[in-house]
């Protein structure tokens, strides 16, 4: 479903359904308690050892997930705090005015020893972003002030925080193939968003275009990745840059996500437990929900 969203309001309906698997494996464990075995399915035989040897299994990929995206997290930060400061006054300036624009502190500006387009944003004690050598040496001022106005889209909106729960969730339920093919449209959704946040910012989608410009003609030349999310990664840049050429680059306001993402949640707070009681007769596994 998550897909066929339009961007702009994929973000809440993406964790919402991200979090169903979690949601049901919640609920199926509260009610294989003992304290709940009374009033559910009688357990017999092995089948209080399977029931709980399931549940310990998928358990441990939600903490297995967990702990490995910490260990990531850990590793991103050391990496910033081995970047060096920026030291141009000129370029510190007008991040700052961009950052106050924002209404928002003003992050920490590093730059990563590497010959080769990287940038991205993060939260440690401080919002932090970060840009490789390659970006000072290759683009102007005005294409290197959007990729920076671009950057903080990226922390005003949150989307650090939003994509690392998402992925969280995905490595949590790695035995649902499903859930890769939510993350990839939610990751999309954040380089639109973050590119009109810029052109906002500046006033200069020309600039933004052109810097994509530079990046897509590296990753051709150095056979690197496109500078883009997804499993179509060509067609998101395409459509970045077709909105940049004519000017806006606004995707649809996320209004209509939320409305679908609240019935969505309705509708699974209402069925999911009468789906569950119902497998009860069925499966030991799955005890009933409410009085007998």
């Amino acid at each position: 479903i998550v897909p066929y969203v339009p961007a702009g309001s994929r973000r809440p309906v993406g964790l919402l359904v991200l979090s169903l698997p979690l949601f049901v494996l919640a609920l199926v464990t509260a009610h294989l308690l003992p304290r709940y075995w009374n009033a559910c399915a009688t357990l017999t035989g092995g089948d209080p050892l399977l029931s709980l040897g399931l549940l310990a299994v998928v358990w441990g990929s939600v903490a297995g997930a967990l702990i490995l995206n910490l260990l990531l997290l850990r590793r991103a930060r050391r990496l910033v705090l081995a970047c060096p400061p920026v030291q141009d006054p000129d370029l510190l300036g007008c991040f700052a005015t961009l950052s106050r624009r924002l209404k928002a502190p003003v992050p920490e500006l590093r730059v990563l020893e590497l010959p080769a387009p990287v940038a991205f944003s993060g939260w440690g004690s401080r919002p932090v972003v970060v840009i490789s050598r390659w970006f000072l040496d290759r683009l102007d001022r005005a294409e290197l002030v959007a990729v920076l106005a671009h950057e903080l889209g990226h922390l005003a909106r949150r989307a650090p925080q939003a994509l690392w729960l998402a992925r969280v969730m995905r490595d949590a339920t790695w035995y649902l193939p499903w859930t890769r093919r939510v993350v990839e449209p939610l990751e999309a959704e954040e380089e639109l968003e973050a590119d009109e946040f810029a052109v906002r910012l500046t006033g200069q989608p020309m600039a933004l275009a052109s810097a994509l410009g530079r990046l897509t003609e590296h990753a051709l030349l150095a056979g690197a990745p496109l500078p883009a999310f997804g499993s179509s990664p060509e067609r998101v840049l395409e459509y970045r840059l077709r909105c940049l050429l004519e000017g806006r680059a606004r995707p649809d306001r996320d209004l209509g996500g939320r409305l679908l993402a609240g019935g969505l949640a309705v509708v699974t707070v209402r069925a999911v437990p009468s789906i569950v009681a119902s497998s009860a007769a069925a499966l030991p596994l799955y005890c009933r929900i409410g009085p007998p």
